[in-house]
């Protein structure tokens, strides 16, 4: 639909998905089960001839239980993922406004994905719905040799991760992310069958830190906060022998001191390497390589005290640095029958030498275009002071309709 007066003409597109959940259980690690969830999704673009664009991503729900917890650690029931007006100034082209940027071209684990945050505990099907925006802007430019993109954030943001917290004696203290500004820059290239960047961060890490704040006779309270890092990485794309072949690797290294290493992240080289393959018709299968190398690793079994001990495993699962060097592998399977109509995809990944990971499968039918019944599972396994061991209490199973307009 297009309007117009005196030469002022405008174009909006939109879109709005409708859903209706049913949940087995929470992703909150508690005692919560049988959660019913209603929800809308919206998403749209606004032309402004010569005023450039304005784009909207935003969702509200609603849902039969609550869980326990701080406030900065529940889901919030409504949220603007993103808001930004977009216009083009001479050769320069700029975003300003709330930006949902997603770093990385590897399949589902992204070692560069450090400038937005994402809700581990919202109940939803899809991964990326769990992303939302930054407050900033974004300048890029496209030259002979790529495209160039620097941008600049008002404030840090924080992951939303799932807490312990039905455990008697004991609270959780949660930091606000850092009214202090961050920034990255990005360089984009692509050539005959191929295409890759080299980026930069420099900020806080959104998955926050874990550390012991306080222990009394009466329990103990953990602190949540989050470092400031600096963060170097690449990936690559290239088509090859009938497969998408993907890499992708990052640097990071905390920028502040701490005198122990069990309640920070430590620097670390983390890569994924992988190719994604067509059998046969219809069907995709992805494979890759996972690995890690965590410098300046103490296992916290070295800590005689159990409460620190504890704390200190947590904190380690958290921020996926278990061992000194982690290698893993992921997997996944997609296909279509019935016209399309029918989609069957799982996946999984399983990490050495701590042997924990995930197995996840979804069932999609479409009832209609625009009506849709979905069927899926989450599954953990591993021991409780590994990353995904630690979330067995979130396996579960759901059913969702959903339908777009």
């Amino acid at each position: 639909m297009t309007s117009s007066a005196e030469g002022f003409q405008v174009t909006p597109q939109a879109t709005l998905s409708i859903r209706g959940d049913a949940w087995s259980g929470s992703r909150q690690r508690d005692d919560v089960t049988g959660i019913a969830q209603a929800s809308a999704w919206a998403n749209g673009k606004l032309r402004i001839e010569d005023y450039g664009l304005l784009t909207f991503d935003g969702w509200a729900r609603g849902q039969t239980k609550q869980q326990d917890g701080p406030h900065d650690a529940i889901s919030p029931a409504a949220r603007i993922r993103e808001l930004y007006w977009r216009q083009s100034l001479g050769s320069f082209d700029v975003k300003l406004g709330r930006l949902m940027t997603a770093w990385g071209r590897a399949d589902g684990i992204n070692p560069t994905d450090k400038l937005s945050a994402k809700d581990f505990t919202l109940l939803v099907p899809d991964d990326t719905d769990q992303r939302s925006g930054n407050d900033g802007m974004e300048v890029s430019k496209d030259t002979n040799v790529g495209r160039f993109s620097w941008l600049w954030f008002a404030h840090a943001v924080s992951d939303i991760i799932p807490l312990t917290l039905d455990r008697p004696g004991v609270s959780y203290r949660v930091e606000a992310p850092p009214k202090q500004a961050q920034w990255g820059f990005k360089w984009d290239t692509n050539g005959e069958g191929m295409d890759g960047s080299l980026s930069y961060f420099e900020g806080f890490d959104p998955n926050p830190s874990i550390r012991l704040d306080q222990v009394s006779i009466t329990g103990a309270t953990i602190g949540l906060f989050h470092q400031p890092i600096r963060m170097l990485g690449g990936d690559i794309s290239i088509n090859r022998l009938g497969a998408i072949w993907r890499g992708e690797i990052a640097a990071t290294r905390p920028m502040d001191d701490a005198d122990t290493p069990y309640f920070r992240s430590n620097p670390q080289v983390f890569a994924v390497f992988g190719g994604e393959f067509t059998p046969v018709a219809r069907t995709t299968l992805s494979l890759q390589a996972v690995a890690k190398r965590v410098y300046g690793f103490v296992s916290p079994d070295a800590l005689t005290d159990p409460i620190e001990r504890e704390v200190a495993w947590s904190q380690a699962a958290n921020s996926g640095q278990t061992a000194g060097f982690q290698k893993g592998l992921t997997l996944r399977y997609a296909s279509r029958w019935l016209n399309d109509t029918l989609a069957l995809e799982a996946s999984g990944l399983i990490l050495w030498p701590s042997r924990n990971g995930t197995w996840r499968t979804r069932l999609n039918y479409s009832l209609t275009d625009q009506c849709s019944l979905l069927l899926g599972t989450d599954a953990y396994f591993g021991r409780q002071d590994t990353s995904f061991g630690q979330l067995k209490p979130n396996r579960l199973w759901y059913l969702q309709i959903r339908y777009s307009v």
